[in-house]
């Protein structure tokens, strides 16, 4: 009899323990998405700007489905597609980025580096004429892709 209780108890604690897990798990992993976010959205990258541009107010957050942080902001005005480029390769560079081509995708400019113990990736890109976004996220795959 007591051996049934005992085990019985066993089994009643890893279920609770179950349920909690279950339901702190993905809450605590979305704070810490959002932390990570607001960390992105500070990064000294997406504070210069080259001259002539407007800065749109700065975006951040984390992907809900993937928990993914992100943070970027979009630029408008008339200015030379290749000195944007330039332009950011030299600020990513100056700030410990690795550029990297930006391969097959849209993004012009690709980038990553290590921030608070995980990588981060950016990219720059034109979705439309007189616009551009520089975008950091915890994906390689977030945004513009390279």
């Amino acid at each position: 009899m007591f051996r049934r209780m005992a085990v019985s108890g066993v089994v009643a604690l890893v279920v609770a323990g179950g349920v909690i897990a279950y339901v702190w798990w993905p809450g605590a992993k979305f704070t810490e998405c959002q932390s990570r976010a607001t960390t992105l959205g500070a990064a000294p990258l997406l504070m210069e700007q080259p001259n002539g541009v407007q800065p749109d107010t700065p975006y951040s957050g984390c992907d809900v489905d993937r928990l993914v942080a992100y943070a970027g902001r979009q630029y408008h005005g008339e200015s030379n597609e290749q000195a944007i480029v330039s332009f950011y390769q030299q600020v990513a560079k100056k700030d410990a980025w690795l550029v990297t081509p930006s391969g097959a995708g849209v993004a012009k400019l690709c980038a990553s580096k290590d921030v608070s113990g995980g990588t981060v990736y950016m990219n720059l890109s034109f979705p439309l004429p007189g616009t551009f976004d520089v975008h950091i996220a915890d994906s390689p795959d977030s945004g513009a892709l390279c």
